[in-house]
This record gives C-alpha cells, sequence and structure tokens, in this order.
C-alpha cells in the first residue's frame, strides 16, 4: 500500500509531463508550419510583385515603340503624299510651272519615269523642244531606251527629234537614235526593217557595237524561245552575213548558243551545222562552251551537257573536253556522297 501511494503519484506525474510536452511539441509545430506558410505566401506575393511589374513594363515600352512608328508612318506618307501632289501639279501643266529651268525638267522627266507615268514624258519633251531646253544627254538615252523596249517608235522619234534640235553633236554621236528605233520596231514585229537598221549602226559607229550587241543578245534570245521559224531565219542569215563579210563572230556565236541550249530539235539542229560550216566559230565558242557547262551542271541539265561533251569530242577540243568531264565527275560524286548521308542517316 505504501509502495503504491508513492509509484501513483510518480507516474502520473510522469504522464501529465509527456502530455506536456506533447502539447507543447505540437504547438511548436503549428507555429513553425504557420510560419512557413507565411513566408512562403510572401515570396509568392513579392514574385507576383516582380512578374506583373515586368510585364506591365514590357508592354508599356511596346506600346510607346507601336506609338512612335505609327506616328513615323504617318509622318512619311504625308511627306510622300505632298511630294505626289507637287508632282502631279507640275505636270498637269509644264508651260506654267517649268519656266524655263532646265534642272527641273530633268527632275519632271526623272520623276515621271519613277512613277511609270511614261504618257506624261512626251508634253515635257515637246515644251522641252518649243523652248530650247535641252535635258540631259543621259536622261535622252534613258528616255529613248525606256520607248525602244516598249517598241513605242513614236516616243523614239520625240526624243530624236528634240536631240537633232538642240544637241546636234550628240544626235550624230547616238547614230541618229538609229538602233533605238530598230530596237523599237523588232518589238513592233518587223524584225527584217530592225535588223537593217542594227546592221547599218554596227557598220558605221564603232563606238556603238557593244549597245548594238547587248540588244540583238536579248532579242535573239526572245525570238528563238518564242519559236518563229521565219524570225530563226532572217536572225542566222544576219549573223552569217558579219561573219562572212566583216569576220565578226559574235552574232553567229550567240545564235549557237540559243540554238544549241534550245529545247527543240531543229534548233539543235541549226547549231550544228553552224559549227560544221564555221571553223573560225568553233575557235570563238571555245571559253562560251565552259561557262555553257558550268551553267547546266548548276541546273543539273545532264542532257546539255552530254551533248557538250559529244561537241568537243567531235571537234578535238581536248581541253574543254577534260574540263567539262572533270566537273560532271565532281557533281556526280557530289550527289552519290549526299545519297549515301541520307541513306546513312534513315537507315542507319
Amino acid at each position: 500500500m505504501a509502495l503504491a501511494n508513492i509509484i501513483m503519484p510518480w507516474y502520473c506525474s510522469r504522464r501529465m509531463s509527456y502530455s506536456l510536452l506533447c502539447i507543447v511539441q505540437a504547438t511548436l509545430k503549428q507555429k513553425k508550419c504557420l510560419a512557413n506558410t507565411c513566408w512562403e505566401g510572401t515570396l509568392i506575393s513579392a514574385t507576383s510583385d516582380n512578374v506583373d511589374n515586368f510585364t506591365v513594363e514590357l508592354v508599356r515600352r511596346k506600346a510607346d515603340k507601336w506609338k512612335h512608328q505609327n506616328v513615323q508612318k504617318s509622318i512619311q506618307c504625308k511627306n510622300e503624299r505632298n511630294a505626289n501632289d507637287s508632282y502631279e501639279d507640275n505636270l498637269q501643266d509644264p508651260v506654267n510651272n517649268i519656266h524655263g529651268d532646265v534642272k527641273l525638267i530633268d527632275d519632271l522627266i526623272t520623276e515621271a519615269i519613277r512613277h511609270k507615268e511614261y504618257k506624261r514624258i512626251i508634253p515635257i519633251l515637246n515644251y522641252s523642244r518649243r523652248n530650247k531646253h535641252c535635258p540631259h544627254p543621259e536622261l535622252l538615252l534613258e528616255t529613248a531606251s525606256l520607248f525602244s523596249r516598249q517598241g513605242d517608235k513614236a516616243g523614239v522619234q520625240v526624243v530624236k527629234s528634240l536631240c537633232e534640235c538642240l544637241n546636234r553633236n550628240e544626235y550624230y554621236n547616238q547614230a541618229e537614235y538609229k538602233h533605238y528605233l530598230a530596237e523599237a520596231t523588232w518589238i513592233s514585229g518587223n524584225i527584217g526593217e530592225a535588223l537593217d537598221m542594227f546592221a547599218y549602226v554596227y557598220t558605221h559607229h564603232a563606238t556603238l557595237r557593244r549597245k548594238v550587241r547587248n540588244m540583238t543578245k536579248f532579242l535573239f534570245g526572245e525570238c528563238i524561245s518564242n519559236r518563229s521559224e521565219a524570225s530563226l531565219v532572217l536572225i542566222t542569215n544576219f549573223a552569217k552575213k558579219f561573219a562572212k563579210e566583216y569576220g565578226d563572230y559574235y552574232f553567229l556565236s550567240f545564235l549557237w548558243q540559243f540554238c544549241f541550249l534550245s529545247e527543240w530539235f531543229c534548233d539543235q539542229r541549226v547549231a550544228n551545222e553552224l559549227l560544221e560550216q564555221y571553223q573560225e566559230l568553233r575557235t570563238v565558242i571555245m571559253d562560251r562552251i565552259k561557262v555553257v557547262a558550268v551553267t547546266a551542271l548548276r541546273q543539273e541539265e545532264i542532257e546539255v551537257v552530254q551533248r557538250l561533251l559529244e561537241v568537243t569530242l567531235r571537234y578535238e577540243m581536248r581541253h574543254n573536253f577534260t574540263y567539262i568531264l572533270r566537273e560532271f565527275f565532281d557533281l556526280k560524286c557530289k550527289l552519290y556522297n549526299w545519297c549515301i548521308y541520307v541513306y546513312i542517316y534513315i537507315y542507319i
């Protein structure tokens, strides 16, 4: 009994201490959880504020940038509109707006070309002729070239008459603008008359031969691509005439190139016949064969390359044959290696 009286108070005291300890631990744990929750909430709140501030600042900067761009565009449109209005006002009545200013005449012609208002040019040129204000010679050449490429013979005639009246030296230096008239005549459909004019300019004006060559080169190519048999006969006779009478194989060499590259068998036959007839032509086209071969290889036109190899073998152009064959093998090797890489990438 005495032992029970001693143990019971001790046991109860120990139990109460343990209960108090559990209560204290639970309280501390709860406080810790509340502290962590508050800290995390504060961190989230701070992070959220930073993101919001960044987003607001970014939107503000973008809005300012767009606003600035819109202002600049409106200013640019206004300036262009004012310039166009001024241009239209100046062109409405050249007599009232030019007032004898040659520089203004040049500016008006330049603006008309830039705006592609080609019909406005002729009244300005007529006014210049009446008032003896000659535009710049380079500008007259540009205008004549513009009219000739459009097949506008009347426009070329206006430029020609103006230059004849106000700048006779330039008029004769430019062969009376006959090559521009020839181009306009060609585009209008009269190729025979155009070739006669080209022949006159090429024969009598050595300084204009490069210009005539550039004109006829593109006209030849367009004519052959349009499949006109009658035009091809006229061009061939023209090129043969210069080859026989003057020893000039330039026209014949370009005719051979266009016919050789044509997809039609009859044109390719004309190219082969030219090489058979003119030994000098084979010498002239030696360097051009390399250019044609490289272009064909880049475009992967294997059939053209094979025909070039046949030509070089037939006429013993060993250097060109070696060059084309080496380039052809390099292309095949590159294609083969590319196929291997694709195979490895897909299947391995």
